[in-house]
């Protein structure tokens, strides 16, 4: 595994115990990425959404 800093790699050999790191699923210091796991929508997503749906209640059935 590679280290940011000589530094960090010394503190990571002084704990004991299991590393928070999952190598096989880590992308990034910490986190778990989890591709399939819903994500909630961007601001702008539902404004689009939210305009949408004003938009079709406007039209008259026909």
């Amino acid at each position: 595994m590679k280290f940011l800093t000589p530094e960090i790699e010394a503190l990571s050999k002084e704990q004991p115990g299991k590393s928070l790191l999952r190598p096989t699923v880590s992308c990034g210091i910490f986190q778990d990425c989890d591709y399939n796991e819903e994500r909630p929508k961007l601001y702008h997503q539902e404004e689009i959404e939210r305009i949408q749906k004003s938009l079709i209640k406007s039209y008259p059935k026909i």
